[in-house]
């Protein structure tokens, strides 16, 4: 496993509940922020990438499945809202089906 793959696992697990198991992320967009939508197997976070020369992350949404509702807007644009209605569209590296596809099987939806 490569360095900054390992970094951020460590930040995301740093986040996730005693229970609750990093499951995979994908590289995206959240607006003009780029950064990473990590699964577990209670929730859905993004966490911002930044910093010079170092992996640095930043929480910008965390989401358990229960509050969780999603659906594909494009072939790579994700849209994802909450129980409030608050809503992120999501651009994302490889086909949003395949990030869909994942959320489904992790949510039980």
């Amino acid at each position: 496993m490569g360095k900054f793959l390992s970094k951020l696992i460590n930040h995301a697990k740093g986040l996730l509940g005693e229970s609750d198991k990093f499951q995979g992320s994908f590289r995206g967009t959240l607006g003009h922020t780029f950064g990473h939508l990590v699964l577990s197997n209670t929730k859905v976070l993004f966490l911002r990438e930044g910093g010079l020369g170092a992996a640095e992350f930043e929480l910008r949404f965390d989401v358990s499945y229960n509050d969780l509702n999603y659906e594909v807007l494009d072939r790579n644009m994700l849209k994802i809202s909450d129980a409030s209605g608050k809503s992120y569209e999501l651009q994302t590296s490889m086909m949003a089906k395949f990030v869909e596809m994942k959320l489904n099987e992790l949510s039980g939806k």
